[in-house]
């Protein structure tokens, strides 16, 4: 299994400039980086290695369309 602290810890600085990017007037920093780790925890559980997409690849791409589908329900309401 994966070392999820470990994979958490590398991945946080890429949720942080992602909230800082689209997120610029979100009411509260703190939620929205805990959704980004509870969305790293999901994507570990679904991820099914084996593939051609590395673990870091698939867990970098699936969390920015997240984050930007998120952006994207902010922005309309």
């Amino acid at each position: 299994m994966y070392d999820k602290e470990k994979i958490i810890e590398d991945f946080s600085p890429l949720i942080k400039a992602s909230i800082k990017k689209y997120f610029a007037n979100y009411i509260s920093y703190e939620d929205a980086y805990q959704d980004g780790v509870v969305k790293i925890l999901e994507l570990l559980e679904s991820y099914k290695g084996g593939g051609k997409v590395s673990l870091e690849c698939y867990l970098k791409y699936q969390l920015k369309f997240f984050i930007c589908k998120n952006f994207l329900k902010e922005k309309r309401n």
